[in-house]
């Protein structure tokens, strides 16, 4: 082993076949997961998941999306051990999309089945409804973090937001069952060029999935918080996704303007909170290209209102806002 591992953590792997793997730590991302790859020369690679930061009920979530998934048709990892804290995953190796430099029409077209393949089948029981309150209170998340450069205290709009968006949501009628991966862009889709069609995108981080619009994965995937994406590239990825789907053209693009919206807001509150409070100011590096994201959107005339309340309330991304988001000066930061 190369990796030094928690007691529970070995305590775990020694259970298992994979109890003399070679260990190495795998790049982690902005959650509480650690992962481990294992190198085993009688057995293929695997994954080594820690869970154990996770809050109670979350690993029971995964476990129960990861099969519902594979149940399907898709590729979710295949789960080859488990306990309360710890899994052992099916490696997919090291290729994102994010990382491919072929025709991303073509990977993107892969993602968006995914998407249209996932609205064909009925939910699995107990998912939580992405209903116009939960969207509202996504939306107001930017007016919690993000505004106030000169305090850092919360804004007293993000109520009003909150209530403006439940309003806009109960119009649209954004609520349509189907299941919505919530987190789904090209860092976390892994290529699998042996699987055919759909199967090649290899889907991870899906324990937080709800019901909810079938646009919203879409806004997910094509208005990328870590990547840009042009407006005429997303533009033909949205005129192929709904090509296939049953939604009208006009639905559709509203749908799309007003869910775009609301998760760009609650994108540029997060990584306002991540660099504020959890001293990860790289994530304000994304902002500015959110924030234009966040304009395409509001351009919809749909969103008219909410489009004049964030020229009104929330500060553009400028130099200096975006300086005192990532430093280090708040002592009493808002919880």
């Amino acid at each position: 082993m190369t990796a030094d591992l928690d007691a529970p953590a070995l305590a775990f792997l020694k259970s298992t076949p994979w109890a003399q793997a070679d260990v190495a730590v795998l790049t982690q991302d902005a959650s509480p997961r650690r992962y481990y790859r294992l190198t085993h020369p009688a057995l293929r690679s695997a994954i080594l998941m820690d869970a154990s930061k996770w809050v109670a009920g979350e690993m029971a979530r995964f476990l129960h999306i990861a099969r519902y998934l594979r149940d399907i048709g898709l590729s979710a990892p295949e789960i080859h051990e488990e306990s309360a804290d710890y899994l052992i995953l099916e490696d997919f190796g090291d290729t994102r999309f994010a990382d491919l430099p072929t025709d991303p029409a073509e990977l993107y077209r892969v993602a968006l089945d995914v998407l249209l393949h996932l609205q064909t089948h009925s939910a699995p029981e107990g998912l939580p409804l992405c209903n116009p309150a939960h969207l509202g209170d996504l939306a107001a998340t930017a007016w919690q973090f993000y505004p106030n450069s000169a305090t850092g205290g919360h804004s007293s709009d993000s109520d009003a937001v909150a209530e403006l968006v439940e309003s806009l949501s109960q119009r649209l009628d954004l609520t349509q069952s189907c299941v919505m991966l919530r987190d789904y862009h090209a860092e976390n889709v892994m290529w699998l060029p042996d699987r055919s069609g759909f199967a090649r995108a290899g889907l991870l981080d899906f324990q937080d999935a709800m019901l909810g619009h079938p646009a919203f994965d879409v806004v997910s995937l094509l208005q990328d918080a870590r990547r840009d994406i042009d407006l005429e590239f997303e533009r033909e990825m949205c005129a192929y996704f709904q090509s296939l789907s049953p939604m009208s053209t006009d639905h559709f693009a509203t749908s799309y303007a007003a869910l775009g919206a609301i998760r760009n807001l609650r994108i540029i509150g997060m990584f306002a909170r991540l660099s504020r409070l959890l001293n990860r100011p790289h994530y304000v590096d994304f902002i500015p290209r959110v924030w234009a994201y966040l304009e395409r959107d509001l351009a919809h005339p749909a969103l008219r209102d909410l489009r004049e309340v964030v020229e009104n309330t929330l500060p553009a991304p400028t130099k200096s806002h975006l300086e005192f988001l990532k430093s280090a000066c708040l002592t009493n930061p808002p919880q």
